[in-house]
């Protein structure tokens, strides 16, 4: 954070980031660190909901509700079986149906729509359903040890980027050349 790009055709600083992004929205913006094997992808493109953040294991599921380009990863933890042996063998079917980080779509599925809520065995389902998404993922997962990705996302409405021939140079926040690239 705070590094610069600077190309022919201009220059950036590098912002700040979320590193663990919370559904609640109660996430504060912070210094990106690389670390390890981390690293930062920046896309010279619009972000759908105005904040760079590094992927974690439930992200996946704002795919549902903004269209990101390139896409979010869509490998968010499904729930095992002996975690849903519970429910009903029809319930027990569609979550393991909703591959990746899909949610019930609670106003159309014919499956969810079907289940009332008048029996324990519905209430049981729709209970476990509704928990299928970022909020319950977070909840459940957020202190595995493998929750944070490795990778940073940032996206930058600037287009400094020559699409044919130019000359990048990254600089840190002392103003001193770090790396340099020309294609």
């Amino acid at each position: 954070t705070g590094w610069q790009i600077k190309t022919n055709n201009g220059e950036i600083i590098i912002p700040q980031a979320i590193n663990v992004y919370e559904p609640s929205g109660l996430f504060p913006q912070q210094d990106i660190v690389l670390s390890g094997n981390n690293y930062v992808n920046i896309y010279l493109s619009v972000n759908p909901i105005n904040k760079n953040f590094r992927l974690n294991n439930c992200i996946g599921y704002l795919q549902n509700d903004y269209v990101f380009s390139p896409s979010l990863p869509q490998n968010c933890p499904t729930p095992s079986r002996s975690e849903i042996s519970y429910l009903s063998g029809q319930c027990q079917s569609y979550i393991l149906s909703l591959w990746g980080c899909k949610v019930p779509d609670k106003d159309s599925d014919s499956f969810y729509v079907s289940i009332g809520g008048s029996s324990e065995e519905e209430v049981e389902c729709r209970a476990f359903l509704d928990t299928i998404d970022q909020n319950g993922c977070f909840r459940k997962h957020r202190f595995d040890s493998d929750f944070l990705s490795n990778e940073w996302r940032l996206w930058i409405r600037e287009h400094i980027l020559d699409s044919q021939h130019d000359r990048v140079l990254l600089f840190d926040k002392q103003g001193l050349l770090v790396d340099e690239y020309t294609y």
